[in-house]
């Protein structure tokens, strides 16, 4: 055990063919990238324009200008290929339970409508059942909009988790998200007892009890959400000794070669040290924490220690309050939370955001992806949500672009590599170095087509 915690947990593997692939067709796409802007510039340099008519002029302009920036967007998306990178983990190689860290997973929901609530719940139901010492685990639920029906729901789930929790731990169940389990029957093959097919039914008969008492809350209860109403914090601490997870990275795979890839939504696992790191001032002084971290005493105190839940037990009445204030709105006022510690503030992209400043401060991520997917995820079913969620994208990607956070000016000498700059880079200029061109193409070339001014050469041209 001693020689194998000397082991690394993953290696690298550089796939060098592919490497050489990718770049050797970056190469001569590039050749014919300057061909054509050539060919553009050549109209307005090479050719007396004061003899054609203004429009296609015009035309000629947005044409190239279009190309331009569509060329560029090109050149810096480029750089998620330019060295592609895979990892092979070794779960084997972790060290014993006593030495492994606390984590803390957090499950944030908004909306039940959007997010029903059994749902929301089957995953707060995975991450308590994941085998990991549960003494170490500690699962959180953030419901944003403050509908009854999720607090509600979370007690009942609490419930059923006495039942389910001890059935995955003694069976080694692998899924342990109840609906995806429920709804495969493939597993039970590694077990077949009648003891464990019993069980398994009493088990189910339980869940379906659990969805009925949830949808019953949901259809009496208060589903409605609160974002637009100030409202108070409502903290409720349920506790056993039973729990939960750590959590696989699912990021951008083509950012792992260039230096690590991003925080994007959901799914990956950051130590606490990371979102805290210049602020932990290695003195100790407490006035100085507390400028970085606001006036809780117990929060400043939990900075340096791990793990200690039994600090619920001996002064519950104390952390609770100490709970609401650390929930409060104004709590964060005149610290460094959004700025220096924790998620930054500035833009609704606030993973994407938080991910590149931590990389220009010298974080080191990797990209894990286990051949079973450690979680599953829904995403917008209509129209309205899609739009909604995209704007709201890439109205926080040029949030970031346009700052003085801007990734090819700020991001150059910081990060790890420049190609890793150029990768945040293409994500933060796509929205506007997309829009234009794509009006222009879907419209100019057409137009032009009908009013007989050639935008390409024909075919006996000497340019070919």
């Amino acid at each position: 055990m001693e020689s194998s915690s000397k082991l690394p947990l993953h290696l690298c593997h550089v796939h060098k063919r592919s490497i050489f692939i990718n770049r050797t067709h970056i190469f001569f796409h590039s050749i014919a990238l300057v061909f054509l802007l050539y060919y553009r510039a050549s109209f307005f340099f090479f050719q007396d324009t004061t003899k054609t008519k203004a429009t296609t002029n015009l035309a000629w302009l947005l044409v190239f200008v279009s190309e331009i920036f569509l060329s560029f967007e090109w050149l810096l998306s480029q750089s998620f290929r330019w060295r592609p990178v895979s990892r092979t983990a070794f779960p084997e190689r972790l060290p014993g339970d006593d030495k492994l860290p606390a984590v803390d997973v957090f499950i944030c929901t908004a909306d039940p409508e959007k997010e029903p609530t059994v749902g929301v719940m089957n995953t707060v139901l995975s991450a308590m059942a994941m085998d990991y010492p549960p003494e170490k685990l500690h699962v959180y639920l953030s419901d944003d909009g403050g509908a009854a029906v999720t607090l509600k729901g979370m007690r009942e789930a609490w419930g059923f988790a006495k039942w389910w929790l001890p059935f995955c731990r003694r069976y080694r169940i692998k899924c342990r998200a109840p609906e995806a389990y429920f709804s495969a029957e493939e597993e039970d093959a590694d077990f077949g007892g009648s003891e464990f097919i019993q069980e398994r039914e009493d088990i189910k008969e339980k869940y379906e009890v659990f969805k009925k008492r949830v949808r019953e809350k949901a259809r009496v209860g208060d589903t409605r959400s609160r974002l637009g109403r100030d409202q108070p914090a409502v903290i409720e601490v349920i506790q056993e000794t039973s729990s939960d997870d750590a959590i696989q990275e699912n990021e951008t795979e083509s950012f792992d070669g260039v230096g690590g890839q991003c925080v994007s939504g959901t799914g990956y696992y950051i130590k606490r040290l990371s979102l805290c790191s210049n602020s932990i001032h290695e003195d100790g002084d407490p006035m100085k924490l507390r400028q970085s971290f606001g006036p809780s005493n117990e929060f400043i105190k939990s900075l340096h220690q791990n793990n200690k839940p039994d600090m619920l037990i001996h002064r519950k009445n104390a952390l609770l309050n100490e709970a609401q204030l650390l929930a409060s709105c104004a709590f964060e006022n005149g610290t460094e939370w959004g700025e220096e510690v924790g998620f930054m503030y500035g833009s609704v992209v606030e993973d994407y955001f938080t991910g590149f400043r931590l990389h220009c401060k010298g974080w080191i991520s990797v990209y894990c992806n286990p051949p079973r997917p450690q979680f599953l995820g829904s995403g917008t079913t209509n129209l309205d949500d899609f739009l909604v969620q995209g704007t709201r994208w890439t109205s926080g990607l040029v949030d970031v672009a346009i700052s003085k956070f801007c990734p090819l000016i700020y991001g150059p000498l910081k990060t790890y590599t420049f190609v890793q700059s150029m990768c945040y880079a293409e994500l933060a200029l796509f929205p506007i170095f997309y829009f234009l061109p794509l009006w222009c193409f879907a419209t100019i070339p057409q137009l032009c087509l009908l009013n007989g001014i050639p935008l390409y050469p024909e075919i006996k041209s000497t340019y070919l």
